[in-house]
């Protein structure tokens, strides 16, 4: 049995690895951040042990902070991707990370995500919340539909990178795959790569996310066009993140934002 301390950040070399620490993590109510073994690193690592995490790799405890401290019961930590700087934590739970709710269709999705990436969460959550769903976890990088179609995977969601390189080198195994739904994220979007899905895959529903570790799942866009439409800008609702738009800068205030994330996000993004 997987035994870990009560707060840990542990770097996994798979899914499995990865859906282990999950599961010990709800069943004790751990202090939990998975990322991938690739991203460990020395000036990471410290950051992790100055927030309190024992670090963990190969299975077992190789640093320990300065401190042992109570955890915060539930919480998951995220690291954003890097792209602007050292990676950073996020503090989530698994409600906040859990953006897809109401009754959903039996779906088996296709995680080709990092495992520890938000959107590795997104689909792993969606998979642990919604009875009769299943996930089946691939290595994004390497062939995969051979294995989508073998376990009747119906759902996936994937970079616009992810999808071109797909099409272009597993065509004819995409053949045996029945899509149901497929999702867009974490790239830009344009209507180029939607019109080639839905060319691809007429039984699917395309649709396309933007989300971050910090605002969560902020814009889900289902009418197969990029973009989306200029009256979502002052149409707020209850529970649903709020969009506006300073200068050329998309700003999102949302329900889902990770703790310490302002109440109003600039995302950099325009």
């Amino acid at each position: 049995p997987l035994e870990l301390p009560e707060c840990a950040a542990v770097f996994v070399r798979d899914d499995l690895e990865a859906l282990r620490a999950v599961w010990h993590q709800q069943q004790h109510q751990r202090e939990l951040l998975v990322a991938a073994a690739s991203r460990r690193e020395p000036g990471l690592e410290q950051d992790l042990l100055d927030l309190g995490l024992n670090i963990v790799a190969d299975g077992a405890v190789v640093a320990e902070p300065a401190e042992q401290r109570r955890p915060r019961r539930g919480r998951v930590w995220l690291l954003t991707s890097g792209s602007t700087g050292r990676p950073k934590q996020v503090g989530h739970t698994l409600d906040t990370l859990l953006t897809v709710r109401g009754t959903q269709p039996t779906r088996t999705w296709l995680n080709p995500y990092t495992p520890g990436a938000y959107a590795w969460w997104q689909v792993t959550t969606l998979a642990l919340a919604h009875p009769g769903t299943s996930m089946v976890c691939v290595d994004g990088g390497h062939p995969w539909a051979e294995q989508a179609a073998k376990y009747g995977v119906d759902a996936a969601s994937g970079t616009p990178t992810f999808w071109r390189q797909a099409l272009l080198t597993q065509r004819d195994e995409l053949r045996g795959v029945d899509f149901k739904q497929i999702t867009l994220g974490g790239e830009p979007v344009d209507q180029a790569v939607i019109d080639l899905l839905k060319d691809a895959f007429p039984n699917a529903r395309v649709s396309w996310i933007y989300a971050s570790s910090e605002a969560g799942a902020s814009i889900a866009v289902h009418d197969g066009k990029a973009g989306f439409p200029e009256a979502w800008l002052s149409n707020h609702k209850e529970g649903r993140p709020a969009l506006s738009v300073d200068g050329d800068e998309l700003l999102i205030a949302s329900p889902h934002r990770g703790d310490g994330v302002a109440e109003t996000l600039r995302t950099g993004d325009r």
